[in-house]
């Protein structure tokens, strides 16, 4: 928690005083936030359970195109979103090449364990209609598409590699058949700088045909500290 905490405080600095060097033309074009958001993971596997949150992290950047002389805008840009699945369940590859999620017990019915998650990166392109009305009230839905990054698991607990009781700490990274792409539907409403946030995911987590058929649908908050003011007319 407390990595997080200075984590935020250093992005709201960076926004504060990037910001500041942008004049008020060049401020209703661009608006910038983050998001933060537990993963609700669907159709998981038979056995395989997940936690009642799972945290994840977005960050964006858009570029506002108005419709005239309106507080509607088409806004395209670029982002970088982090999800976790924290579950009792170790991904594994058959045989076939076929990913799977077993859960521990199945496996390892004495083992004891502190952490285990999975972490997928992806660099997006977001684009988001928004409607700003005059009292700041905000609207926007959109879509966006994302590149795959990084993906890992880590563990903590006892030595399962090596049947003991043991502490063991261990990442794995480019795990098989997590699919390059995802793509989905997403939805902000609030007031100024605060909004409640979704995220529905269209595609699934691996490649079809080559693990579960699971996707996340995302729902927390958005914190968008440099955003456009509305138009207002000229009297």
């Amino acid at each position: 928690m407390k990595r997080i905490i200075i984590f935020l405080s250093l992005l709201s600095l960076s926004f504060n005083g990037f910001s500041q060097i942008i004049d008020e033309a060049g401020k209703r074009k661009i608006t910038t936030g983050f998001d933060l958001f537990t993963d609700i993971w669907m159709d998981k596997p038979a056995g395989m359970k997940t936690s009642a949150v799972n945290r994840g992290f977005n960050m964006f950047f858009l570029y506002n195109i108005p419709f005239g002389e309106t507080n509607l805008t088409f806004s395209p840009g670029i982002g970088l979103s982090i999800h976790n699945m924290y579950s009792n369940s170790l991904l594994i590859t058959d045989t076939t090449g076929t990913s799977d999620f077993v859960p521990f017990k199945t496996l390892y019915p004495d083992l004891n364990y502190k952490k285990n998650k999975l972490t997928v990166t992806y660099f997006d392109i977001p684009f988001e209609f928004i409607y700003k009305t005059r009292s700041n009230l905000r609207f926007s839905a959109g879509f966006k598409v994302g590149f795959l990054l990084q993906s890992h698991t880590k563990y903590r607990g006892n030595d399962y590699l090596n049947g003991n009781t043991d502490e063991l700490k261990v990442k794995f990274f480019r795990l098989n058949n997590i699919d390059d792409y995802h793509y989905g539907v997403t939805a902000r409403i609030g007031w100024k700088w605060i909004n409640a946030f979704g995220y529905y995911s269209l595609s699934k987590l691996f490649t079809k045909n080559w693990g579960p058929e699971m996707y996340p649908v995302s729902v927390g908050i958005s914190i968008i500290p440099f955003y456009p003011e509305p138009y207002k007319k000229k009297q």
